[in-house]
């Protein structure tokens, strides 16, 4: 089922052109479309809205389960886990608060044979459509580019930061958005809840490093080598942000990388 974004100013949702300077001195633009005005438009879409297109069981206007169907043949959806609930408490205080919950997808696609037309699009969903397209960096560069991974990779959290940008000016540093969700005056709360993408759009996204094994912890995650990774019981030891923070202060090396963690030192598009 197709749902088209309705709006009485159609301009409010056509896509912005926003510019970063990256390392090489080159201005470069992305398209981006209004977060806000995307999200009010499904919002407001009274063919969307309706009971039969929410999730059984589920209250949209406070985040609850009313019920939850459970068995061996079932999967429960995001709103029946453990970290959807702890979210909700954290982020919807007041009675008002409607809990959003964006999804991002995070895939590289590649849209010609030679993979110079190749964009990460950034999309978000939650039963709404945002679509932001990052740009293919090394294109016309070559393999003997001066520019290190470190560089690349701060270039694309320098597109990622005017992306998340919209979504905390508009949401977070206003303490939500005011709106009517069919006929209830609510205030909208989001916050991204995860992230989905290939293994190399995911290290991008964390300033991991790009490595197939040959690095100290290959996975993100976790603080396994290589080689325990191959084995049938591996009990994982997960890496933590404040140890990260305290590596970037105390063994970055002059290129701004924790080999002994696999990470880059960078700008990170989170730090808004």
């Amino acid at each position: 089922m197709t749902y088209h974004i309705q709006s009485s100013k159609r301009g409010l949702l056509e896509p912005i052109k926003k510019h970063i300077i990256n390392f090489e001195g080159e201005r470069i633009s992305v398209p981006c479309y209004h977060f806000k005005h995307t999200i009010l438009s499904i919002l407001h879409n009274r063919e969307l809205m309706q009971k039969e297109n929410i999730i059984e069981n589920f209250d949209i206007f406070s985040g609850h389960t009313k019920h939850i169907t459970q068995g061996p043949q079932m999967c429960g959806d995001i709103n029946t886990g453990d970290v959807y609930h702890l979210a909700r408490r954290r982020y919807c205080t007041g009675h008002k608060d409607f809990p959003l919950l964006p999804l991002v997808f995070y895939v590289k696609t590649k849209s010609d044979l030679h993979v110079s037309l190749a964009t990460l699009p950034f999309t978000v969903t939650i039963g709404i459509f945002n679509q932001h397209l990052v740009p293919n960096f090394s294109h016309k560069k070559g393999k003997s580019t001066m520019q290190t991974a470190k560089q690349k990779l701060q270039d694309e959290h320098k597109f990622l930061k005017l992306i998340l940008e919209e979504l905390a000016e508009s949401f977070c540093n206003q303490g939500g958005i005011g709106t009517m969700v069919m006929k209830r005056e609510v205030i909208l709360q989001p916050w991204i809840h995860f992230v989905i993408g290939d293994a190399s759009g995911s290290n991008e996204f964390c300033g991991h490093f790009i490595h197939h094994g040959n690095c100290a912890m290959p996975y993100r995650d976790c603080k396994c080598s290589y080689k325990e990774m191959g084995k049938a019981h591996a009990y994982c030891e997960y890496v933590k942000l404040e140890e990260l923070e305290a590596a970037f202060e105390a063994m970055a090396d002059k290129h701004g990388r924790v080999k002994e963690m696999s990470k880059h030192k960078i700008d990170k598009a989170f730090d808004i």
